[in-house]
C-alpha cells in the first residue's frame, strides 16, 4: 500500500554564505496525523516529539517573512527553511541524528536562540545556543512485536540488503512485502492482520530464513518457517 505524501509549502530565506538544504522547496510529511497536527498548531512550543519526529516551532508575526533553523551537527553551515501554517506558526520536523545537540533560528536573516526553548547554553565566544537533550533511545530487538492494532516483524541482517517478509498473509508472494531498514542492519515491516496463527519467513540474498528470534517453528516442504500468533483485537488489513 503506497504511502500518501502531504506536501507543505516552504518559505523563502535569504542566506549569506550559507547553503540551503534539499528540503528548502517544501516539506514532505508522510504521516497524515502529523500533517494535521502541524497545520493545527496555534502557538510555539519548546522542541517536542510527535510521531517519533522532533518538532521545532516559532511564533511568527504579520511582519515575519522567513524563518530557518541551523544545527550544531551540521556545524551551522546549512539553514533549513521552516514552513508556516495558517496560524503563522513556523515549524520544522527532524529525525534527530544525535540525542544531544544545539541549534539556532534565523528569523528574517537575524540569528537567535529559540525563544520557546528555555534551555540555553553559550559557546566559547558567548553566543547563545538552544540545547536539545533527548533521552537515549532503546535499541529495538528483533522478532515479531505485537502493537496496538498491528504487529511489527523485525529482522537483523547484513546492512544495505534487500529483505522481504514472506508468509501466509501474502499468499507466499516473495516480493510483495519489502522490509524497511530502520537502522543499519535492522529491517522492519508492520502489518495489521486478522486474528490467527501465521507461518512466515524472511527472504534475503535469495535465501529463505526462519526468524532467528522466534522459537516457534514448523516445517513446510522440509523448509523451516516461523509461526506468529495474532490476537483477536488486530484488524484485518495490510499496511506499509
Amino acid at each position: 500500500m503506497e504511502k500518501s505524501k502531504f506536501i507543505l509549502a516552504g518559505v523563502c530565506l535569504l542566506c549569506f554564505g550559507l547553503s540551503l538544504s534539499s528540503q528548502d522547496l517544501g516539506f514532505i510529511v508522510e504521516d497524515k496525523d502529523l500533517h494535521l497536527y502541524l497545520l493545527d498548531l496555534k502557538e510555539a512550543r519548546p522542541p517536542h516529539t510527535k510521531k517519533n519526529r522532533l518538532v521545532f516551532t516559532f511564533q511568527g508575526s504579520t511582519r515575519t517573512r522567513s524563518v530557518g533553523i541551523a544545527f550544531s551537527f551540521e556545524r551551522f553551515r546549512t539553514v533549513h527553511l521552516m514552513a508556516r501554517n495558517p496560524s503563522r506558526i513556523f515549524f520544522y520536523v527532524l529525525d534527530p541524528p544525535e540525542d544531544r545537540f544545539t541549534y539556532r533560528l534565523v528569523v528574517d536573516g537575524v540569528w537567535m536562540a529559540d525563544p520557546s526553548n528555555p534551555v540555553v547554553v553559550e559557546d566559547e565566544d558567548g553566543v547563545r545556543l538552544s540545547l536539545v537533550s533527548l533521552p537515549p533511545r532503546p535499541a529495538e530487538e528483533a522478532g515479531p512485536v505485537p502493537l496496538e492494532g498491528e504487529i511489527a516483524f523485525l529482522f537483523r541482517y547484513t546492512p544495505g540488503r534487500r529483505v522481504f517478509l514472506v508468509g501466509e498473509f501474502c499468499n507466499w508472494d516473495p516480493f510483495l512485502l519489502p522490509m524497511e531498514e530502520v537502522e543499519p542492519g535492522l529491517y522492519r515491516k508492520t502489518l495489521s492482520l486478522p486474528a490467527g496463527t501465521y507461518a512466515y519467513y524472511f527472504l534475503a540474498d535469495g535465501k529463505r530464513i526462519a526468524d532467528p528470534e522466534n522459537p516457534r517453528r514448523v516445517y513446510l516442504d522440509a523448509i523451516p518457517v516461523s509461526l506468529v500468533e495474532v490476537p483477536p483485537r488486530i484488524s484485518a488489513r495490510l499496511q506499509d
